[in-house]
């Protein structure tokens, strides 16, 4: 939990519920809780101290109701109020606040666990290495390749007529949080899944479990943590499938983070035999203008620092700080990983968690489940691999859902349209029109697009 840059969350504390009873974790976990109480006596005690000076004024032992009131008022309001996240209190509040919203809401989750099959096979595997890469906060429509009038994408500009790269333009996304998008990539939930959604969540196998169970070594690189925190609902049992798990150092500058991630894939990939690495990356994480390097600030007039963000009526800036936050995060990046790989042997996918509304009338730019608008929930989607034209010939731009990631990747994986059809359509077959209707919200429930994509 230390090593996550919000602190103590649902995330850490449903970690920490689901893994006391194992040995193994229980002197780690009881290690951090003491050490997060030790913090908060300290807080306490100093308040107490303080309040007893001010009682000798003011007669009165009911003044020290009122951090009661504050700790209970602030836990009622995280749950009745969506954009109200118990985890960004004080941690005397949270550590009371995230525990109880949790025991209240969610409690029952801890009955399920991941179930595989495996009796199941798979065959040749079409790819020798998979790298899936999810980024974040990248639109479609701000790229270049997808119809932007500002240069965002000179390299994938340049690269698009090669026979190696497949984009598939602006595609239909899966939720407009990070963390449900992240868990419908990794264990593959669709729109059928709706009804026994919790069930799924939480059953559902891992793509690192399949992955395992087909021969490739398994990777996981998070850059959005440090020291070995966990997020997007990843947990411990979750980790037992994956071969290595990285993330970046605290004092790693976020604008370096992915860029300097790319060291791992290359000594990954030069090691040998197959490999599944899956990259959550920093991305265009907001604030923008701390995604990238001053020196790849492109378009200006941009934000420097953050408190203008928070402040300013200057679209012109806020669009261009995001836009060179997009062409860092997405072209850039993908120009330095497409010539460290072999396509021949390799095959990458690039999709982003959830898209960014900066229109002057956005109530949200991602992540509540009200007035979620197309910019939110479209995001792009581009494949290299070998001839990979070839292999979506006849798929149109603009067509497709982010739902079919998930069976494309077990097919490359080797396994046999039995499996891959529990999971619906791969990519290279058109998408079902009701898969582009509609994305899960965080309950769950299918949520229909404010206009249905084209």
């Amino acid at each position: 939990m230390l090593g996550n840059p919000v602190g103590f969350n649902l995330n850490e504390y449903e970690i920490i519920r689901s893994n006391l009873a194992m040995a193994d974790n229980a002197i780690v976990f009881a290690k951090l809780i003491a050490l997060s109480l030790l913090i908060s006596a300290t807080f306490v005690a100093l308040l107490y101290f303080t309040c007893q000076g001010l009682l000798t004024k003011i007669r009165s032992d009911w003044f020290l109701i009122i951090p009661a009131i504050a700790i209970l008022s602030t836990t009622f309001a995280s749950i009745k109020v969506f954009s109200i996240n118990p985890s960004s209190f004080p941690a005397p509040v949270k550590l009371f606040s995230v525990s109880a919203y949790y025991e209240l809401k969610y409690s029952n989750r801890s009955k399920y666990s991941r179930k595989f099959d495996n009796s199941i096979t798979a065959g040749p595997a079409l790819a020798h290495n998979i790298i899936f890469i999810v980024d974040e906060s990248i639109a479609a429509t701000h790229l270049t390749i997808n119809g932007s009038e500002y240069n965002t994408t000179p390299f994938l500009s340049s690269y698009l007529d090669n026979k190696d790269i497949y984009n598939f333009g602006v595609v239909s996304g899966v939720a407009p949080h990070s963390k449900l998008s992240n868990v419908v990539f990794r264990v593959g939930l669709q729109p059928k899944h709706a009804e026994n959604f919790e069930e799924m969540y939480y059953t559902l196998p891992t793509l690192f479990q399949y992955a395992r169970h087909a021969g490739y070594k398994t990777a996981l690189l998070d850059m959005q943590m440090s020291d070995g925190a966990l997020q997007n609902g990843l947990s411990t049992g979750d980790l037992k499938y994956i071969d290595n798990y990285t993330t970046s150092d605290r004092a790693t500058d976020v604008a370096i983070r992915d860029i300097g991630a790319l060291d791992v894939v290359s000594e990954t990939l030069r090691q040998g035999g197959k490999n599944f690495i899956a990259i959550v990356k920093w991305g265009a994480h907001w604030p923008y203008q701390q995604s990238y390097p001053k020196q790849h600030q492109y378009f200006k007039p941009a934000l420097d620092t953050v408190l203008p963000s928070l402040v300013s009526n200057d679209r012109e800036s806020l669009l261009n700080t995001y836009r060179n936050a997009v062409r860092y995060a997405t072209d850039f990046y993908l120009e330095k990983l497409v010539a460290l790989v072999d396509l021949k042997t390799t095959h990458i996918i690039y999709t982003s968690d959830h898209g960014q509304d900066l229109s002057p009338d956005s109530k949200r730019m991602h992540g509540s489940d009200t007035d979620v608008t197309n910019a939110v929930v479209d995001i792009p989607l581009i494949i290299f691999q070998d001839n990979a034209k070839s292999a979506f010939k006849g798929i149109a731009a603009n067509s497709q859902s982010a739902f079919q990631i998930f069976p494309t990747m077990l097919s490359w994986m080797g396994y046999g349209g039995d499996v891959v059809s529990r999971y619906g359509k791969t990519l290279n077959v058109p998408a079902d029109l009701d898969l582009r209707r509609f994305f899960l919200n965080s309950e769950g429930k299918l949520q229909s697009y404010a206009k249905s994509p084209p």
